[in-house]
């Protein structure tokens, strides 16, 4: 972390997302360690009480808004930005890769259907899947599915 830093991580979101990529791989972990990076890197750039209370302020909104952190918890507050056609087409997407109708979606499932579409083999429409994944996710979270 403090190699990071003197590599010009200037944020707690620099070093916990885009350095370590722990933010991405579990966002619950990258916030319990959040006040440890603050005073780390506070240490480092020499940041006063009142910067490090702005970064954890900037960091922990990025943490709910950017990575989901809370999100079944706030389910009722959070905005949904789909229109009813584009949340129709994404339950649809989610139910035609959850075959057996179990509520999610398993590496397994991910499998048989890039085997029986054969995308397995062009990267790029693979990536626009991932995408439209991540859409439904979202969706489906949001609305409690």
């Amino acid at each position: 972390m403090i190699y990071a830093v003197r590599e010009y991580a200037a944020t707690a979101m620099d070093v916990l997302a885009r350095r370590t990529r722990l933010a991405f791989l579990n966002v619950r972990a990258a916030e319990e360690s959040l006040p440890r990076v603050i005073e780390l890197m506070s240490r480092e750039l020499g940041w006063s009480k009142q910067q490090e209370q702005d970064e954890y302020a900037r960091a922990r909104r990025f943490l709910c808004l950017e990575m989901g952190l809370n999100l079944k918890d706030d389910r009722k507050s959070v905005p949904i930005n789909f229109t009813k056609d584009e949340i129709n087409i994404y339950m649809k997407r989610f139910r035609a890769l959850d075959t057996d109708s179990k509520g999610f979606i398993t590496i397994a499932d991910l499998r048989s259907y890039f085997m029986a579409s054969r995308l397995n083999r062009n990267p790029s429409i693979a990536y626009v899947i991932i995408i439209n994944l991540w859409s439904i996710m979202i969706c489906c979270l949001c609305l409690g599915h």
